[in-house]
């Protein structure tokens, strides 16, 4: 069958409008994959959650100006198989860029083409500050939030562990005097 093509209103191929695939694509930013899965049936429309992760990726992403304070950390694609690297600009607090691994030649590279970075925020592991230190020499490194209170609780966990007999000594020294200090107290409630 012969039809002219409406471009304005649905692409080749396509299994829906372009105004539907907009709606989509919108209420995808607005609510995440699942929350608008439930969402839509309300609306009139039957859409399943993968269905609108699929409409977001379509959305172009603009490629970052100048990032001046970078956030490197890594996340996964899936879960226990394959990693990658994501890059936020902590100054907007927006991701920029999702690199397909999480090797150090990977970020390296990426930094060399941003030679205005001079802060890199990262976690504790070895490969992204070499590829910091490589990539972006004239950047200063720090150790991001969590992975800085995630080293306090680990120190602090092993001088517990190393002091937990002294301090349930203290704990029951300080019961011990403060039961046997302890006054009746009269009661002030007048029922």
């Amino acid at each position: 069958i012969f039809t002219e093509r409406l471009p304005d209103f649905v692409q080749s191929y396509a299994r829906m409008t372009n105004r539907l695939s907009e709606v989509l694509q919108t209420l995808g930013f607005a609510t995440c994959g699942e929350l608008g899965e439930r969402l839509t049936p309300k609306l009139g429309m039957e859409i399943s959650g993968p269905t609108l992760l699929r409409r977001m990726r379509t959305h172009p992403c603009p490629a970052p100006s100048a990032v001046r304070i970078l956030g490197i950390d890594d996340w996964c694609w899936k879960k226990g198989m394959t990693s990658g690297t994501l890059l936020v600009d902590l100054e907007l607090r927006k991701p920029i860029e999702l690199l397909p691994d999480r090797s150090a030649e990977t970020v390296e590279a990426w930094l060399r083409t941003h030679p205005e970075v001079e802060l890199v925020s990262r976690d504790r592991g070895g490969d992204y500050a070499a590829a910091a230190k490589k990539g972006a020499p004239q950047a200063q490194q720090v150790a991001d939030r969590f992975h800085l209170i995630r080293n306090v609780r680990e120190a602090a966990e092993k001088m517990l562990a190393r002091c937990g007999a002294a301090i349930r000594d203290a704990s029951a020294e300080v019961d011990a005097e403060s039961t046997a200090n302890a006054a009746p107290v009269e009661s002030t409630c007048p029922h």
